[in-house]
């Protein structure tokens, strides 16, 4: 419903809103057949990849069902009883009896690495575009024939597939070993964290396709003070920006009173100092242009997640030390240095762990969204760190 079309003469997300509206929908009217309908008990269900781009009337009778995207488990899950054999058989490589061994099957090794290094999606549909491509190599496999890459290295390439068969009874069995000879080299790595460099956070988005990392950069040069942000970003990602900058030149880099007697940053000595009472405040970006960007800039990007991410960047930048690179953030910021909760944790979590990210730092009001939506076992290889202030979030990463 989404991508519906509209002009002055056609508008079907207004008829949408006649249909759906209990005042109306009992007399619906139809202007081809000329004759009313009774609706109200007509159930209507609809899809949308971004509900931004439906008229706010029309939403505000709907009832929103949001559909996360899956963890590496339920995509093993998905393609070991669903995708697989729907390949297999429409590539005549599974027998039609039920408890026969298939020609063709693939190890959950070889599974869990077709997910996480040949596709970085929230759904399945890249996933099974690859089963299908591996469906018929395997085919042309069993007929003795191979399609030459063109390299110069068909030797190598069938030493390494010798293993997967097929055997003395014509069966073939594709490890992770195999997947780079069969499906090229892997797309995606998993370890997508790096070492950051000063002024460069890592931060948590969603988009249609699913949770992603947002790494920020910020720079600074010589100047009268302007803020520049550049990345695509809608009007609430630059009043984010903006805040994050005004709350830290408010506080400039502070302690925890957790560590002992308030400290804040002395940006002539270069050290954490005991606060006095009385401090003669000096701005950390005086005389000088901020740059913020947000890579990937032919992507749109909204919303207020980006808010602690963002202060991290600028404190990197005044601290020159750079953050955490095992850690990523995502939560709203307040100019009073509270953290809000923001929505799609669950994308934004499995993102991180898809990216190899160790730690994640969430606003302590989304902690039931990760009790509730997200499986312990997917957990495992990350530790969840939750905020109430930025100070918090400071602490942590330097």
């Amino acid at each position: 419903v989404d991508k519906t079309s509209q002009n002055a003469m056609f508008n079907p997300q207004a008829t949408l809103l006649e249909i759906l509206d209990p005042e109306q929908n009992t007399t619906f009217k139809d202007h081809y057949l000329n004759t009313p309908f009774d609706l109200s008990n007509a159930i209507f269900i609809c899809t949308a990849n971004d509900t931004s781009t439906i008229d706010r009337p029309l939403l505000d009778r709907m009832e929103v069902i949001d559909l996360s995207g899956y963890t590496v488990e339920e995509k093993v899950a998905i393609s070991r009883s669903h995708l697989l054999p729907k390949q297999r058989k429409l590539h005549a490589l599974e027998k039609e009896e039920s408890d026969v061994k298939p020609i063709l099957d693939l190890t959950n090794d070889a599974l869990e690495a077709l997910v996480t290094r040949w596709t970085a999606e929230s759904g399945v549909r890249s996933l099974e575009r690859h089963l299908a491509q591996i469906c018929r190599w395997a085919a042309l496999r069993l007929q003795g024939v191979d399609v030459p890459t063109g390299l110069g290295r068909e030797a190598t390439r069938e030493a390494a597939l010798a293993s997967s068969g097929p055997d003395s009874e014509g069966h073939i069995e594709v490890t992770a070993e195999h997947l780079p000879h069969i499906l090229g080299v892997e797309l995606f790595e998993p370890n997508l964290a790096e070492r950051l460099d000063v002024g460069v956070s890592m931060g948590l988005s969603v988009s249609s396709v699913g949770g992603q990392l947002l790494f920020i950069e910020a720079t600074k040069i010589v100047g009268s003070g302007k803020l520049t942000v550049t990345g695509q970003l809608g009007k609430v990602m630059l009043e984010s920006v903006e805040t994050a900058l005004s709350l830290l030149r408010s506080r400039f880099v502070r302690l925890s009173q957790s560590r002992g007697p308030p400290q804040i940053f002395n940006f002539e000595t270069g050290r954490m100092e005991l606060a006095p009472d009385a401090v003669d405040e000096k701005d950390p970006f005086k005389g000088e242009d901020i740059h913020v960007h947000f890579p990937a800039g032919g992507i749109p990007k909204d919303g207020p997640s980006a808010g602690v991410a963002v202060l991290l960047a600028l404190a990197s930048l005044i601290l020159n030390r750079p953050v955490r690179s095992d850690t990523a953030v995502t939560g709203e910021v307040t100019l009073r240095g509270h953290v809000l909760p923001v929505g799609g944790i669950r994308d934004k979590v499995l993102a991180a762990i898809r990216g190899g990210v160790k730690h994640v730092l969430l606003p302590v009001a989304n902690k039931r969204h990760v009790l509730e939506d997200i499986p312990a076992k997917s957990l495992e290889g990350v530790e969840i760190h939750y905020l109430k202030t930025v100070d918090e979030a400071l602490d942590w990463v330097f």
